[in-house]
């Protein structure tokens, strides 16, 4: 997950095995921490040649053994020591921990676990190209995922270093990294040897691919603005699609990222397929837009997903968005382009996942990822892997199996069979999502509309003092008994008043005044303004009449009948 995070390359720790090694909260039991490391099962198993499990079918997915629809459903699966650092997966492979998330996961009804291949790279590969022992794991993990009859999709972070990426062009007129892997002919062809090395050597070994979803080119695709050829103010450069590109012009470069993208998915997707006969192929992408989106002011990351999602050879595309610091699908789907043109390919939610600041309660954090993934149907998905799997906490994330596993319940078939539909999460709370009108704005990121988001970790600020003032349209008639406000860590504390009136549509400004919240109040701390039931209620009004500092505000519930 890296649409929040300053780019960090990934590493390769050295792991003790040992009773540290976390169990999903669905099991009662702990891995052996003497388990073999080897990949016994895919060692032992003779794999029969099946077809693949999945096809794509129009804007969807079919399973083969059944001619049924199919809608991937369920996790990104890591493992992650305590809550730091990156996947551990590979560099402390344990098959018998391996078991006890694939039970836990697919007893929940879902069908769908990602996993990252070269997260830890220098476990993934040495200098004369990848690892034996890796290999041996990667199988034995392939036929673990379809003897619990899951579906898989392996996602590649980076091409892996050494072996691989440091062998890539740097650092003139192509700057390394991400840069030369897309836009030089020998990062497209370094991506040709790392995926047909690590298929062929899956196929080697006897272990099944054709419980695949896909083959997964990069996580998130991204270059990097600041760095060679894109920060390249003068001069021409010959890419790898043999274009000669102008670096004076701005739409020049901008071609130049599109086409070399799009010939990269191209070159290396026909070179898994050659490997993997007829397999699918998909790449992830994150939003384009910042910072409503999901995307933090001033991330040098560019990203074309919306070219990419109109025309490419990619048999579908992964977005993936986030709820909570700010992103909302009315600003999520046209960062996209899912505005402008329906996806001809099956589109998935690759990733989605709450943060622990947004939603520090795990029921509102379940209820919030069951509505955000019913709202996103209306964009076009059709399948959603939740982040992720793997760790009883996290530094960033509420994980699926924290807390008895609350969110991944919320988004499992058997508590909603309907992905489209919230079921019992529908929201009691009558603003949120509702329009918001103030009497001053900071600015858009800290606009009135952060009020009513459903996300602790926004605000609106008045960029004043009081008094100050919001209105929450609910949009249509209610009966309303309660008035909930969010004095959040960037709110000022202290003695404050805050008045709530309310009025029908059409009544005159600012209503009639039902109750009144003083106190002395700390940082995430909710006042609760209480009154007689009143009916007819279109408008609410919250005034800050008395605070030490600027009026700023988390969050605004509006309850009752």
């Amino acid at each position: 997950m890296l649409i929040l995070l300053a780019l960090t390359l990934p590493a390769c720790d050295s792991l003790e095995p040992s009773a540290s090694t976390p169990s999903s909260t669905n099991t009662t039991s702990t891995p052996d921490s003497t388990a073999t490391t080897s990949s016994t099962l895919a060692a032992t198993t003779t794999v029969p040649v099946e077809p693949r499990w999945i096809e794509v079918s129009g804007n969807g997915f079919v399973d083969t053994r059944t001619g049924e629809a199919f809608a991937p459903l369920g996790v990104n699966l890591l493992l992650k020591l305590g809550g730091g650092g990156g996947d551990r997966l590979f560099s402390n492979y344990d098959p018998v921990w391996v078991d006890e998330q694939l039970t836990a996961v697919s007893g929940l009804g879902f069908n769908t676990v990602r996993f990252f291949l070269d997260m830890c790279m220098e476990c993934t590969s040495d200098a004369e190209g990848i690892k034996e022992g890796y290999i041996d794991d990667l199988a034995d993990l392939l036929t673990r995922l379809e003897a619990h009859g899951l579906v898989a999709l392996p996602t590649s972070n980076d091409v892996p270093d050494p072996g691989f990426s440091d062998r890539l062009p740097c650092c003139e007129p192509f700057g390394g990294y991400r840069n030369s892997l897309y836009l030089s002919a020998e990062g497209h062809q370094i991506a040709v040897e790392y995926w047909t090395e690590l298929i062929e050597g899956v196929h080697d070994r006897g272990a099944p691919t054709h419980h695949l979803l896909g083959w997964q080119l990069a996580n998130e695709q991204f270059v990097l603005r600041d760095v060679p050829p894109i920060s390249m103010a003068a001069g021409t450069l010959t890419a790898a699609d043999g274009v000669d590109y102008d670096m004076s012009d701005d739409a020049s470069v901008e071609a130049m990222v599109t086409s070399n993208l799009r010939a990269f998915i191209t070159t290396v997707g026909d070179a898994i397929r050659t490997a993997d006969e007829d397999a699918l192929v998909t790449m992830g992408f994150f939003s384009s837009d910042e910072p409503d989106a999901g995307r933090v002011a001033g991330d040098n990351r560019w990203v074309v997903p919306d070219d990419i999602v109109d025309d490419s050879t990619l048999d579908f595309v992964d977005l993936h968005a986030y709820p909570g610091l700010g992103g909302i699908w009315d600003v999520i789907g046209p960062a996209y382009g899912l505005d402008r043109t329906p996806p001809a390919s099956p589109l998935l939610l690759g990733e989605f996942g709450a943060f622990e600041d947004a939603y520090p309660d795990p029921d509102e954090a379940a209820a919030a990822m069951a509505r955000f993934q019913a709202e996103s149907c209306d964009w076009g998905f059709g399948g959603w892997l939740l982040w992720f799997w793997g760790a009883a906490e996290d530094d960033e994330v509420m994980t699926a199996d924290a807390h008895d596993a609350a969110i991944a319940r919320a988004i499992s078939p058997e508590v909603r069979p309907d992905p489209c539909d919230v079921g019992p999460f529908e929201s009691a709370n009558h603003a949120l999502g509702r329009p918001v009108t103030a009497s001053a704005e900071e600015s858009d990121e800290y606009g009135a509309d952060k009020l009513t988001d459903g996300s602790d970790a926004t605000w609106w600020s008045a960029a004043d003092g009081p008094p100050q003032w919001v209105d929450i349209d609910l949009e249509v008639e209610r009966t309303v008994d309660t008035v909930e406000i969010l004095i959040g860590n960037v709110s000022p504390p202290g003695p404050q008043t805050h008045r709530v009136y309310v009025r029908g549509a059409g009544e005159p400004q600012p209503g009639r005044l039902v109750g009144e919240a003083g106190d002395d109040a700390g940082h995430g701390e909710w006042l609760t303004v209480e009154f007689e039931a009143q009916s007819g209620v279109r408008l609410v009004r919250v005034e800050t009449i008395a605070v030490d500092g600027w009026v700023i505000l988390h969050e605004v519930r509006v309850l009752g009948g």
